[in-house]
């Protein structure tokens, strides 16, 4: 599986506490540039300069994998914070999930919407939030070619419209830390 934490690259600061998360949990992670927002925004956007920079850093993410066929990724955004023991409890997961279609697995769903429980870990529905998501080869060659500049939503919205098999985690394997400081750019708080 590959590993992807999206970071704006003047957010050093946020790029070592992931980098840290990830050392914890012995993950080894590609820091994938992110869309700086506020630089070359398109004009006629439905969502603010921040929100579509998380959307374009998001579908370029998607789209590095359909490039490189990866068949699962992983997604992380700078400002996550993974459970003790992440692996074990991602590995269970996996497991539960081993025979069922699926195109993203949220982690850390924010708002957990549910629609119906699939395994005793794992439910259908539609979350907010993606600071922590496995994404499925399949559901990027699905999404990737969209132009997030036609976006009417933040990504999270985004892909609950899509046609997608959405799971989640009843228990949050990775949670979004709350920043006070400067808003994302490119990173929206989901």
């Amino acid at each position: 599986m590959h590993i992807y934490c999206v970071n704006l690259e003047k957010r050093i600061d946020r790029k070592e506490s992931a980098g840290r998360e990830f050392t914890r949990e012995g993950l080894s992670v590609e820091f994938f540039p992110a869309t700086d927002g506020r630089i070359n925004t398109p004009s006629g956007l439905d969502v603010n300069p921040a929100e579509y920079g998380c959307s374009m850093s998001h579908t370029r993410i998607w789209r590095d994998i359909v490039d490189k066929g990866h068949e699962v990724s992983l997604i992380f955004e700078d400002d996550v914070r993974l459970v003790p023991n992440f692996n074990s409890k991602l590995k269970l997961i996996l497991e539960e999930v081993k025979d069922l279609e699926w195109d993203i697995i949220h982690l850390g769903p924010l708002i957990p919407i549910i629609k119906r429980q699939i395994t005793p870990n794992v439910y259908e529905g539609q979350p907010l939030g993606t600071h922590a998501y496995m994404m499925s080869l399949e559901c990027a060659k699905k999404i990737a070619a969209f132009d997030p500049a036609l976006f009417k939503v933040s990504v999270d919205f985004q892909l609950n419209r899509f046609p997608l098999r959405i799971l989640c985690v009843n228990t949050s394997l990775a949670k979004q830390e709350s920043i006070e400081d400067e808003p994302l750019i490119g990173l929206m708080k989901s």
